[in-house]
């Protein structure tokens, strides 16, 4: 089974100069930078959630504060039956993280939150930006929220799921994006036959999706064709009887 993980971390396509020059923009000047639909504000994003919608998949999405959903994208996902999640930069601070969270929920009770970025957690490119990964901190900061669960970035989609402090942890994913795991290890035709029989948590961005890069998009169509149940979180907890 795989359990789907989007994270939203651009607000515009980086594909061409003016919009990769509106989503810099977008992503350094913050949230009081405005977001034009006109100028193709979350295109991707909802790119990828039409395509799920006309196969009958269900995600989890995961937004930052820069990259919150308009109130229609919101209800359009929520009405289709996807999930909709936090996706922080902001944890060290207890006063920043909730007020982001709350800022990005809206009017939404959150179940789960994901981190950006994970500067010091060992990759083969050292990628990751934001705040030193701390899972510790996060189980801490999920248990203060009264959220249901944390998906981490570690990368060993083999770990095991298990539950710490009351919070549900997912610790690992599968990268659809290369360069984070172990890939000649971890292939999309291994995850394929791994999933048959083992739950496996999978992130796929957006931008994974739309033909930037072919060889990544190629992965995602591996896997909405050959992997029979794929759900979001919540999907999956409910499930399993955890919430």
């Amino acid at each position: 089974m795989i359990i789907l993980r989007h994270d939203v971390d651009n607000a515009f396509s980086p594909r061409g100069l003016f919009p990769k020059g509106l989503n810099y923009l977008r992503l350094k000047v913050g949230r009081v930078f405005p977001v034009w639909d006109s100028f193709g504000y979350l295109r991707s994003a909802q790119g990828l959630f039409e395509r799920e919608r006309s196969a009958g998949i269900h995600a989890s999405w995961f937004f930052r504060t820069v990259t919150k959903p308009t109130k229609e994208f919101r209800q359009n996902l929520v009405k289709e039956g996807h999930e909709i999640g936090f996706h922080a930069d902001r944890i060290i601070n207890e006063s920043h993280f909730r007020a982001d969270l709350e800022y990005v929920a809206d009017t939404l009770r959150f179940a789960g939150f994901t981190k950006h970025g994970s500067r010091g957690l060992h990759t083969p490119f050292g990628v990751g930006l934001g705040e030193v990964y701390n899972l510790k901190l996060y189980i801490k900061r999920a248990k203060e929220s009264n959220l249901t669960y944390f998906c981490g970035n570690d990368v060993v989609p083999t770990d095991a799921f298990r539950n710490v402090e009351g919070v549900s942890l997912f610790p690992s994913v599968f990268w659809v994006s290369p360069g984070y795991m172990e890939d000649s290890k971890f292939t999309v035709d291994w995850l394929i036959d791994y999933q048959r029989d083992h739950d496996v948590v999978v992130l796929i961005h957006p931008e994974d999706a739309d033909g930037l890069f072919p060889k990544v998009a190629e992965k995602v169509d591996k896997v909405f064709s050959l992997c029979e149940e794929i759900m979001g979180f919540r999907e999956y907890l409910q499930l399993k009887k955890v919430i």
